[in-house]
């Protein structure tokens, strides 16, 4: 790739996808729940994360990262975590 030239949407979804897997075979306990927006996250008295996914997924975590994924070239598609 050209550093000069930007990235089409394709080659910067590889790039960042590359960096996901990387990161996450890094670490023995890491999950990485692709496709699969999430629903609902809570705060449990036990200090760790439950994690809900629109597909039925159930993680429980002491350490949580949020991507928020693409929005639109606007913003339309941006939502809120209540």
């Amino acid at each position: 790739l050209d550093p000069d030239v930007p990235a089409t949407r394709g080659e910067l979804w590889n790039h960042l996808s590359n960096i996901a897997y990387s990161v996450a075979n890094d670490f023995d306990n890491a999950v990485l729940c692709e496709r699969s927006p999430i629903e609902d996250i809570q705060y449990g008295d036990d200090g760790y994360f439950v994690v809900t996914s629109t597909r039925g997924h159930k993680i429980k975590c002491k350490e949580l990262v949020v991507a928020s994924g693409l929005t639109g070239p606007k913003g339309e598609q941006a939502r809120t975590i209540d």
